[in-house]
């Protein structure tokens, strides 16, 4: 196979691919026209389109960004939709930043050097708005001494949360069930207004944290049932 067709059959598969994605978007959108709860049955248009009788939106993909190989271009990798390692958000986000203090008595603390520390960040929410809490964790070390025999490195245990190795504080998952089930806000509109907000997450991760957070609660539902 000679490299003209090689970059025939990579333009090919990216059209059958958004092809795919165009069918994939009108399917879902007449299963929640049949099926989905009044409160859902929504489709995000752009204000500025203007839909006659018998027509259909379609929200546009967006375009792959491509990367330069030698001889022909291929579009790059898609980030997994629930990838919850990567917390992303810009200057807009008000951060709050909470230092734990490291496990040594007081009348020692001049035994040591801070020689760094360790930042995990978490998504929190109050009423109305976002902002990130940046929990620190200062590492020290004892400073040396003629009968140390290694060194001592010591730091705060990190807080635990409630999903393992997840950036959503347990005030955010608890805003984003009450704003579901107690104002009916659907997570569309939920995700647009972290969007409006600064903060940048998909809607899958969304729906994913809805999920475990209600398996969580069940137990305290039969228990109440």
């Amino acid at each position: 196979m000679n490299q003209d067709e090689i970059v025939s059959l990579l333009v090919s598969h990216q059209d059958i691919t958004r092809r795919f994605e165009e069918l994939k978007q009108q399917l879902d959108w007449f299963k929640r026209q049949l099926f989905g709860a009044k409160s859902e049955r929504h489709v995000p248009l752009d204000e500025s389109l203007q839909l006659t009788l018998g027509e259909m939106a379609v929200p546009k993909a967006e375009p792959a960004s491509s990367v330069d190989v030698p001889a022909h271009r291929r579009t790059k990798a898609r980030a997994e939709a629930l990838d919850e390692g990567n917390l992303r958000f810009d200057d807009s986000v008000p951060v709050v930043r909470c230092e734990l203090p490291a496990d040594i008595p007081e009348d020692q603390l001049d035994q040591y050097e801070r020689i760094g520390e360790k930042i995990n960040r978490l998504l929190a929410q109050t009423p109305g708005q976002f902002f990130v809490r940046e929990i620190v964790r200062p590492v020290y070390k004892k400073k040396a001494s003629p009968d140390a025999i290694e060194d001592e490195i010591v730091t705060a245990y990190p807080l635990g949360t409630v999903f393992h190795r997840s950036f959503a504080d347990v005030s955010l998952l608890a805003g984003l069930l009450v704003d579901k089930f107690r104002y009916h806000l659907p997570l569309y509109r939920q995700h647009q207004r972290m969007t409006a907000s600064g903060v940048h997450i998909s809607r899958g991760s969304l729906t994913n944290w809805v999920h475990r957070t209600c398996d969580l609660l069940l137990p305290v539902y039969e228990a109440q049932l």
